[in-house]
């Protein structure tokens, strides 16, 4: 499957690094790539890494960018906090961890299939 967005093309299923300075808005792009996907490929579901920007943001930003609530519903949010132990689920579709252990962050990825996103915006926080 091919998915164009902002210029750049993409041969579907891909694994693409997005590369840039800091401040470049690479969490911006990925937002808006969101968006047009899920309005394109409504069958498919999006696990989203908020690492750096806060999930209300992010929710913004996709509202922004023209996401209605109920594109918001095919996302699943996992806001990384070092400090957990273990993976909490906060609210429906949002999950606070540590995504930096390995344990927490390969529970979080058994629930990708494929038909399934995986978004990251900020490897930097990241540690593994």
């Amino acid at each position: 499957m091919r998915f164009r967005c902002e210029g750049f093309e993409l041969e579907l299923p891909a694994f693409t690094l997005l590369t840039g300075p800091m401040a470049a808005a690479k969490p911006l792009f990925a937002q808006k790539f969101i968006v047009k996907f899920l309005k394109e490929h409504p069958d498919y579901r999006v696990l989203y890494f908020a690492t750096s920007s806060p999930v209300c943001g992010i929710l913004r930003n996709l509202k922004v960018f023209g996401m209605g609530n109920e594109g918001t519903g095919k996302i699943t949010f996992f806001d990384y906090q070092p400090s957990c132990e273990g993976i909490r689920k906060a609210d429906t579709d949002y999950y606070i961890g540590n995504f930096s252990d390995p344990e927490q962050l390969g529970r979080v990825l058994n629930m990708a299939n494929e038909r399934t996103m995986v978004v990251v915006p900020s490897l930097s926080l990241i540690h593994i």
